[in-house]
């Protein structure tokens, strides 16, 4: 991705925004993404755009992905919420400690805002538990469009949101994400919903943070308050940005089956939406009220890079851990055919690919953990170790 030639298309406000927080450390990748998840949760649900039956808001998740300290993730992202938190209209919405303090925080908001994390492995490893399932799902919820109101029982009453238009940005290390984020719900539904940005480390070298302060700050934020819609309006989709979405989504679909990867295809999924959502803030960036073919093509080139580093994360970062996940998701339908199972009653209880199923039985089967053999016309897996069944139960059999 050439960072500098998007940067030139992002206008006066995003040259203004630079200006503030540079000269830093911090990657362009990151600055640029950051800008642009403040731009989303400055309009909130005050554009939106129609996608069939649904409307859709231009909400976003940016993470930042780097090492800790060298890549200037933090620094990157607070700049924009003290200027935020200048803007009354816009709600900073505080990391909750449990789900219920949550959904409390989004109906007095009326589910609009914007969420921040410093560490989002802390949440990834909360998340990995099974009795957060239905958090997780939630949250999941909170990123796509509403089909219907929501409705929360909590310990004491239930929690009423009628709308959601929740942008969110965090950071993580490359070692937390391997760690936390693995597991096949947190991997396949709540990861895709994020825009996966890794950040090259600047080879200039900065000793100061640059202060917010002064006119050039202060109009800045007044810039910004103008900008923001007194009523709700659809930013249109034009037809030569259709047709140049209908172009690119054929090429987009034919390179995901060349690459088949289950879990990169959850990405690849969701950035179709996600290049319409950045075609629309371009558009309100503008000041257009229809998405041209210029603001198309330059989402686009957002949703390639988009698909760069899911790839990236998918088959480098966490890929390990996924294929533990897998052999443990193998071991637990076994074990629910009471330690036998048929290779054909693997692959329906998994939905593996006979090719993936055995690429994952191949390793089981050379640690020790099960026994794979022919008996008659069916193949068989055992559970061999006794260990790789305490694995899954926290050394209880």
């Amino acid at each position: 991705m050439n960072v500098t030639e998007l940067e030139k298309r992002m206008g006066l406000l995003y040259r203004d925004y630079k200006q503030l927080v540079t000269p830093s450390e911090v990657p362009n990748e990151f600055h640029l993404f950051v800008f642009l998840t403040m731009i989303s949760a400055l309009v909130g649900d005050k554009i939106f755009f129609n996608e069939g039956n649904d409307t859709v808001y231009p909400n976003i998740w940016t993470m930042l992905v780097g090492q800790s300290g060298t890549s200037r993730k933090s620094t990157a992202f607070r700049p924009s919420l003290k200027i935020l938190g200048k803007i009354d209209e816009v709600n900073l919405l505080a990391p909750s400690a449990s789900p219920e303090g949550f959904y409390k925080e989004l109906e007095e908001y009326e589910g609009v805002g914007l969420l921040r994390h410093t560490e989002l492995g802390t949440l990834l490893g909360s998340l990995r538990k099974d009795y957060m399932g239905g958090f997780v799902d939630f949250l999941c919820e909170m990123y796509d469009p509403m089909s219907a109101p929501l409705r929360r029982r909590l310990s004491k009453d239930t929690t009423n949101i009628d709308k959601l238009a929740v942008s969110w940005i965090a950071a993580t290390t490359p070692d937390s994400l391997n760690k936390c984020g693995a597991s096949s719900r947190i991997a396949s539904g709540f990861l895709p919903r994020w825009n996966i940005v890794f950040g090259t480390p600047s080879p200039t070298f900065i000793s100061y943070r640059k202060r917010l302060t002064g006119d050039y700050f202060v109009n800045f934020i007044q810039k910004l308050r103008q900008m923001i819609p007194t009523t709700a309006y659809e930013i249109r989709l034009g037809e030569e940005a259709l047709a140049t979405h209908e172009v690119w989504y054929i090429k987009h679909r034919t390179r995901m089956t060349k690459y088949p990867n289950e879990t990169l295809d959850c990405f690849g999924i969701r950035i179709l939406e996600v290049v319409k959502k950045y075609a629309v803030l371009l558009a309100y960036l503008h000041n257009q009220t229809t998405v041209t073919k210029g603001a198309m093509e330059t989402a686009i080139m957002f949703g390639d890079y988009f698909f760069s580093t899911a790839d990236r994360l998918v088959t480098t970062e966490i890929a390990e851990n996924l294929f533990e996940a897998d052999c443990q998701k193998i071991l637990r339908a076994i074990i629910r055919y009471k330690g036998k199972a048929t290779v054909r009653q693997l692959m329906r209880s998994t939905h593996f690919k006979k090719k993936d199923l055995e690429e994952r039985v191949d390793t089981m089967t050379a640690r020790g953990d099960v026994i794979f053999k022919a008996e008659g016309n069916d193949c068989f897996v055992r559970v061999a170790s006794e260990n790789a069944t305490k694995s899954l139960f926290g050394g209880q059999k």
